[in-house]
């Protein structure tokens, strides 16, 4: 079946083809320019604004090898950023704050219709408030998100899903500071506005983190947490009645260690347990499916530059098909400065291991999803203000145990020449 394949690997499978266009957004906004660029709105606001014109191929629209079709892309996206941080980017206040937006369109040069009406308008808009006091400090920050997904079939449905992250946090260090207490409740909206309306939700995660400096940049940490997913369409028809959706209830646990290791590299280590709780009929994870693990390693060769590792072990709430999935996952990502030259690297791989998957058939089937996305980018910067660059991104999805015969592996490749502006 193809229910939710889209909707669950996009990010991994095309974090390759976009990680060097939003890293260069970013660094048109927040990176490489530093200095004096921005638009001094008062002695303590600033307005940054960029625009980013970019033309390119894609090699397969509709993700899928069997009937693949590319395409000339063009993308355009202006974007800005407010803030009462200094131009440098450092705090000068103790309540800071941000708010921006990246403004994305893109067109299809295409004689097929098909094809042309993937056009779409992807906005990003993010905000964020830093209360700083002596012992505490409140976050606030909210970010929203709109994607269109071309179909794995050219008279397909486009999928179109707007996605919505809120979080309150509340941290407190008595004392000398060698003690940290802090609180999160994080808010996601998952809205499907076509494609699976039936799998729209809601999570409501809450966690409390206290650590212990046991050196002076290096804590020790304990965390517990838990989340409600609550289904918000329950009366939408899905698919097949095997896809009814099922709230559930997640609680977890974890330890580990993080901070500076020396003073260029950063590591986080954490072990834990986790599971949920479905209505009965639904089996909860267990085993393996239970052991939540999690390894980020980061290193900065200079002031500009970093490199990151992360590793994986867990279970995701699956929105879409089943009611859970296994997963293991890697990423490795490079950001390296060097005078008006920016390079970005990511490669991203998963495993996913899908548990109460019932198909069409009404039989419970294993499946599995093998996933993996790459990109590079280089960006030259003429000015500060203004650059050049190129980008190159790779996506691949396989799949096994699915017997519904409906599966589309596919290899998606994006290639970009880009100008942009930012100040």
């Amino acid at each position: 079946m193809l229910k939710g394949r889209k909707s669950l690997i996009v990010i991994a499978a095309l974090a390759g083809a976009g990680i060097s266009t939003r890293a260069a957004a970013q660094n048109a906004m927040t990176g490489a320019p530093t200095g004096d660029i921005g638009v001094k709105l008062s002695e303590t606001n600033t307005l940054h604004v960029g625009v980013a014109a970019e033309a390119g191929y894609d090699s397969n629209v509709f993700y899928n090898d069997q009937a693949t079709q590319s395409s000339a892309i063009v993308r355009v996206t202006p974007s800005f950023m407010v803030t009462n941080n200094g131009r440098d980017g450092t705090a000068r206040s103790a309540a800071v704050y941000t708010v921006g937006a990246n403004l994305t369109y893109r067109e299809y040069l295409n004689e097929s219709e098909n094809i042309r009406r993937q056009r779409a308008f992807v906005p990003t808009a993010v905000a964020s408030l830093v209360l700083n006091g002596e012992k505490t400090r409140l976050n606030l920050g909210d970010m929203f998100t709109r994607t269109e997904d071309a179909p794995y079939f050219e008279n397909g449905e486009t999928i179109k899903r707007d996605s919505n992250q809120g979080t309150v946090g509340v941290g407190l260090s008595p004392g000398g500071g060698r003690i940290t207490l802090s609180l999160r409740y994080t808010n996601v909206l998952d809205y499907f506005e076509s494609g699976y309306s039936y799998a729209s939700n809601m999570t409501h995660d809450g966690m409390i983190d206290g650590s212990w400096k046991w050196l002076p940049k290096t804590a020790l940490f304990l965390q517990v947490g838990g989340a409600l997913v609550r289904y918000l369409n329950p009366s939408a028809a899905p698919p097949t009645p095997a896809l009814q959706r099922d709230n559930s209830t997640q609680v977890r646990a974890l330890t580990g260690l993080r901070g500076l290791i020396t003073p260029k590299t950063t590591l986080g280590v954490s072990l834990g347990y986790s599971t949920a709780f479905y209505p009965a009929g639904s089996p909860s994870p267990s085993g393996v499916s239970n052991i939540l693990a999690q390894l980020e390693a980061g290193y900065m060769p200079t002031l500009l530059s970093k490199l990151g590792l992360t590793l994986t072990h867990g279970f995701r709430n699956s929105p879409v098909i089943g009611d859970y999935y296994d997963v293991d996952s890697a990423t490795l990502a490079l950001n390296y400065a060097l005078g008006r030259l920016v390079a970005t690297a990511q490669s991203s791989a998963e495993y996913r291991r899908y548990h109460n998957y019932v198909d069409a058939m009404g039989n419970n089937v294993p499946r599995k999803d093998a996933l993996f996305g790459a990109g590079v980018g280089l960006d030259y910067y003429v000015q500060k203000w203004f650059y050049a660059g190129a980008s190159y991104g790779i996506g691949l999805a396989r799949q096994s145990g699915d017997n519904s015969g409906a599966a589309v592996p596919f290899t998606k490749q994006q290639v970009f020449a880009r100008l942009g502006l930012a100040y």
